[in-house]
């Protein structure tokens, strides 16, 4: 689907050109991206491109196998979903988030990163408080992970990803259906004293990281109990594993394993994957009916 085309201002390194026709492909677009090697991101770079949220450079190349900062994913969202800004208006107990001290006004992401995220991020959405300074922390050049990118997404959409997906399950339906990935660390206790002794000692080792710590940086196991009766709890995790971002993820198609059960959340996100995530968000709240709410594209 193209729509309008909306030209944007040229930042860093998501360069803009003239828009292309719909009828063009992403293969006569750009002379690196092979039809047949990436059949599966083609129409996502495509619809990307006509719509000015992610395009190639100068050289006629996309760079598909380039990873993304955090900034950069910052301003791809803003693009896309250029109605969204929940730091802008954000709800009562949502208390704005007025700047970061590593992202100052000159930044070239600036404006969409302090639009984009309010305190709510500081549960898992990317950004960290310093609770003895109250000063925020966004860390824009970090490369983005797999693992951050589906924690900040669920975060920004939750009301949105919830439906229809994991929101009724049981954490016993919730262990289910993490335990099919080979790489999501899980822990599950079926006696208090072994689960509190590995909790103690996980508590000690943390110590006082917290201070500075932004959730997807790490993966720590998440600790589920396990009642005489067969029920399972979700008990929690030391470094916020968004078990319930990841498992949003997977049961929508959005961010799912490979082939080999691999979720490899902490690889890099490259630019042809990040097109092919964003496009799938964008057409599950078409599917929903909610994208008036986050587009106007």
């Amino acid at each position: 689907m193209f729509k309008k085309t909306i030209l944007f201002p040229v930042i860093s390194m998501l360069l803009l050109s003239s828009a292309p026709s719909s009828s063009a492909s992403a293969q006569s677009l750009y002379s690196d991206v092979n039809e047949q090697k990436y059949s599966w991101a083609m129409e996502s770079i495509l619809f990307m491109t006509d719509n000015d949220v992610l395009k190639g450079y100068s050289d006629g190349t996309f760079k598909p196998e380039a990873t993304v900062t955090k900034a950069e994913f910052t301003v791809m969202l803003h693009r896309l979903f250029d109605k969204y800004r929940p730091n802008v208006k954000p709800l009562f107990y949502e208390p704005k988030v007025a700047g970061y001290q590593d992202v100052p006004t000159n930044h070239w992401a600036y404006k969409e990163i302090t639009e984009l995220y309010n305190s709510a991020a500081v549960s898992g959405g990317g950004i960290s408080k310093n609770y003895s300074t109250g000063k925020y922390t966004f860390k824009p050049d970090a490369r983005l992970t797999r693992l951050k990118l589906t924690s900040m997404l669920y975060q920004l959409f939750a009301e949105d990803f919830d439906k229809g997906s994991n929101a009724g399950d049981s954490d016993k339906e919730l262990y289910q259906r993490l335990s099919k990935f080979k790489d999501i660390p899980l822990k599950k206790f079926n006696t208090e004293t072994a689960m509190d002794q590995y909790m103690d000692t996980e508590r000690a080792k943390a110590g006082n990281r917290w201070d500075t710590y932004i959730p997807g940086d790490e993966l720590s196991p998440a600790i589920f109990y396990t009642y005489q009766n067969g029920s399972i709890s979700l008990i929690g995790d030391f470094t916020f594993l968004p078990v319930y971002a990841i498992a949003a993820m997977d049961s929508q198609r959005i961010i799912t394993a490979d082939s080999r059960g691999y979720y490899r959340p902490l690889a890099p996100v490259t630019r042809a994957e990040l097109a092919t995530i964003l496009d799938r968000v964008y057409l599950l709240f078409e599917k929903k009916g909610v994208l008036q709410k986050y587009s106007n594209k």
